[in-house]
């Protein structure tokens, strides 16, 4: 309020403020849904090395697609057989997973339990 009584100033600043804080709180709100909608995602490339040569590589592609099963956690259908040495082949499997739901090292861990597996490695893990 004014000296002559004349509290329009202090109005009109009481409104400018109530607008600056409105706009503030709806771009808080703008940009807390921006970034629940956004799900932070990774690709795993994973190798997965068997016992000996006796071990069938496609049999364990299908065990590990069914029972590695996870929220968040997609398994791409592509996989591959590749040489480590002696006639022996590594498998190897690409999965995308959210971030926030799905542990690389429970991966590992799941699929090092399965009869036949000597061990895991992961080749390639980049953020999507």
């Amino acid at each position: 309020m004014s000296l002559d009584g004349d509290d329009s100033d202090d109005d009109a600043a009481a409104i400018i403020a109530k607008k600056n804080a409105e706009k503030a709180a709806a771009a808080a709100a703008a940009s807390g849904k921006a970034k629940k909608e956004q799900i932070a995602k990774s690709s795993i490339v994973i190798d997965i090395k068997p016992d000996d040569t006796e071990v069938n590589l496609d049999d364990l592609n299908k065990k590990i697609r069914a029972e590695v099963v996870m929220d968040g956690l997609v398994w791409s259908n592509a996989f591959e057989k590749l040489p480590i040495a002696y006639g022996i082949l590594k498998l190897r499997m690409v999965a995308t997973v959210e971030d926030e739901k799905v542990s690389s090292d429970d991966i590992q861990e799941t699929i090092e339990s399965f009869e036949g597996v000597q061990s895991t490695d992961i080749v390639s893990f980049t953020k999507i």
